[in-house]
């Protein structure tokens, strides 16, 4: 920060679900495995908490990942608070799902260095002071054990202070009534009180701006494909009485991102090559020019879309794509995680849907699947589909597979991929 630059009574670094333990996944092989920890990103927040000048790092839950072993995440955890401490920067936390363990064994060793707040579910409020005095409160509330199921709200009531605002610190889930995890209502957030709420739980940053702003400040470091785009924690000031509106500084190594190819109209396969090329140079460049200097690896999922007479004959570029394709910008090396294609053949599916043939049918289903709002039919045989995908993937040989559940956009992909296919058949016949 420039001399020349005002100081802010307060600065204050935001970030959460680090789940330390954890490690980005779907990554080519050889790449440093402490490029992708949790815990380096855990280090290089630390590192830029100093550079900032920042008074306070705040942290809204599941900084560990309660599926890896404790010391995985403990000693990191210890080891980057006694560093804020040396800069006398303060590190204040509440606990989540994951964490509220291991949270509760760093604030006992680390008296004074680490405040965890709100521990057995009972809203606390810390006070955060500069050399004139109080500059800003933070009410938090920490998980106990794994699972809740009312809401956190329920039990809060905010002190005012006409003169100090209030940033509410909570692990949870928005909008979200039927969950486990601690349901938030955004309404109730807004009415509640304080001027600014950061949030925990959620690894895809998002910043509701408005009279009270919520932060979802995401993962640091992006660790799947659940969390696409940019990572990083955000600088907040407060400055004369009120909590500025937050930034994100990007500082995770690996950036996700899925990529639609329109290929519509190519008919030779060298052609294919060029326009995939071409899409993976311009969106590449574009996440170079907006991620930050910390960036190593951009993973990308690409599906191929359009109507082409190549739509039955791309099975084996695209495979080439997935196990041959890198690309280096700078430092940032790009590859493919996985390319499929929803092409389809230069047939007009208005033509041919509400037709009574089983390629009226296809056509049908096939422009179903497209809309948001679907029939009732299509939305029962999403459903059976979905629980028939359930019972083969229970059979021995797909134990292996992820244990989350499949969901409705799997199962819209699978629907779209054999309609796409079974397309691509009947158009062979009809020209046999």
């Amino acid at each position: 920060m420039s001399d020349s630059v005002q100081k802010p009574d307060y600065r204050l670094l935001l970030t959460g679900d680090l789940h330390i333990g954890r490690s980005s996944s779907r990554v080519p092989d050889g790449v440093p495995a402490d490029l992708l920890r949790a815990a380096s990103a855990w280090e290089r927040i630390v590192q830029l908490a100093i550079e900032e000048k920042v008074d306070a790092v705040i942290l809204s839950g599941d900084v560990a990942d309660a599926q890896n072993k404790f010391w995985e995440a403990i000693g990191p955890l210890e080891a980057g608070v006694r560093q804020l401490t040396e800069h006398g920067i303060q590190s204040i936390a509440v606990a989540g799902n994951h964490d509220f363990e291991v949270l509760g064994k760093l604030a006992n060793e680390l008296d004074g260095e680490f405040a965890l707040l709100g521990r057995n579910e009972n809203w606390e409020r810390i006070t955060l002071e500069n050399e004139s005095g109080p500059v800003l409160h933070i009410d938090g509330w920490s998980f106990k054990s794994r699972h809740m199921g009312r809401s956190p709200l329920d039990d809060y009531e905010h002190v005012t202070d006409p003169s100090v605002p209030t940033l509410g610190l909570v692990h949870g889930d928005l909008n979200a009534p039927d969950s486990h995890y601690a349901p938030l209502d955004q309404r109730q957030l807004e009415s509640a009180g304080p001027a600014a709420w950061l949030l925990g739980h959620v690894h895809r940053p998002q910043l509701t701006d408005g009279n009270s702003w919520i932060l979802y400040p995401g993962s640091p470091q992006a660790l799947d494909f659940g969390e696409t785009g940019n990572h990083g924690p955000w600088i907040a000031d407060v400055q004369d009485g009120r909590i500025e509106t937050p930034s994100q500084i990007p500082l995770s190594t690996v950036w996700y991102e899925p990529l639609d190819v329109d290929v519509t109209g190519v008919l030779v396969e060298d052609d294919l090559r060029g326009e995939i090329k071409d899409a993976l140079t311009a969106r590449a460049e574009q996440i170079v020019g907006r991620a930050g200097t910390a960036l190593e690896q951009i993973v990308m999922r690409l599906r191929i879309v359009g109507n082409s007479p190549l739509a039955g004959s791309v099975s084996g570029s695209l495979q080439e794509i997935e196990n041959d394709l890198r690309m280096t910008f700078g430092t940032v090396t790009v590859t493919v995680d996985r390319a499929h294609s929803e092409l389809l053949p230069e047939i007009d599916l208005h033509e041919h849907a509400g037709q009574s043939s089983i390629l009226g049918t296809v056509s049908t289903l096939l422009l179903e699947l497209e809309k948001e709002k679907r029939s009732e039919a299509v939305g029962e045989l999403i459903e059976e589909t979905r629980l028939e995908l359930e019972k083969v993937r229970g059979k021995s040989d797909f134990l292996s597979l992820s244990g989350s559940k499949i969901g409705q956009d799997d199962v819209v992909d699978h629907l779209r991929q054999t309609g796409r296919e079974l397309l691509i058949q009947l158009l062979k016949q009809n020209d046999a």
